[in-house]
């Protein structure tokens, strides 16, 4: 999963991609959850919170299930990092999260559909459900062709992909060893080598090895993402999960490269 601190991997188009905490109503729950095609594992956040940021809770004791296409339940276990919680500003670091391996099925099924549902110990339930986009041309993305080395004050990466059934958006996520960067595209991508997101932090950096992973992702993903929320309200964001704020994804990769930027 890409996701803050779990799915950034999850890259993408036309602006970047500001992925905003929001400030849900009291007592909300939140859940992050992105199914990725080329892995086995995905990993859950699940917290509450009571409207402020430094309140955000993670949930321990949930039961979360997985239903594959084929009807077959996944159940989720929960993992504890072994250091105590910790705080980044004001939002605290998750330290629960809950693991679906999906190695018993045959791994996560290309446009298939599933269904995640979450019983809290206080009895709320949270529902989802997610339609995997398939991967055109799964070779593509899994072997890192590297490109001609690419010069940040001059150059401009233009890259073009197959389009994948059941996707509503392709996400470009550009990496290196000092940041991320990622925006939502079409089928295609000019970034030029100066590009900036709307915090200040470049896509490239000069004498850094740099890799580039165009995913497919689904409309829940794309909708919940491609848009920052107000930082008090949480006014603006989409999530189509009942019984909590938040989303459940899924995404594809469909092509990676890698370069060197000089």
């Amino acid at each position: 999963m890409r996701t803050n601190g779990a799915i950034c991997l999850a890259l993408l188009g036309a602006a970047c991609v500001d992925r905003t905490p929001v400030t849900p109503t009291a007592n909300s729950v939140i859940v992050e959850a992105v199914i990725d095609a080329s892995t086995t594992d995905m990993r859950v956040i699940v917290q509450t919170t009571s409207g402020a940021q430094s309140q955000q809770k993670d949930v321990k004791g949930a039961r979360l299930t997985i239903t594959t296409p084929d009807a077959r339940t996944l159940v989720g276990a929960e993992e504890q990092d072994t250091i105590p919680p910790r705080f980044v500003g004001a939002v605290p670091v998750v330290n629960t999260r809950y693991r679906v391996s999906f190695i018993d099925v045959g791994g996560v099924a290309p446009g298939g559909r599933y269904l995640l549902h979450i019983t809290l110990p206080d009895g709320r339930e949270v529902d989802g459900a997610t339609t995997v986009p398939t991967i055109p041309n799964a070779a593509d993305a899994t072997r890192f062709p590297v490109l001609p080395d690419f010069k940040r004050e001059s150059d401009t990466l233009s890259l073009t992909w197959r389009s994948a059934p059941g996707a509503a958006a392709y996400e470009v996520f550009v990496s290196s060893s000092r940041a991320s960067f990622s925006l939502f595209a079409d089928t295609s991508v000019a970034l030029p080598g100066r590009a900036e997101n709307s915090g200040g932090v470049a896509a490239f950096f000069p004498g850094l090895a740099h890799r580039v992973v165009v995913s497919a992702v689904d409309a829940n993903y794309y909708d919940y993402y491609r848009r920052s929320s107000d930082f008090f309200s949480g006014l603006g964001i989409i999530s189509r999960l009942d019984g909590a704020i938040g989303v459940f994804g899924s995404i594809a990769p469909v092509a990676s490269y890698s370069f060197m930027v000089r």
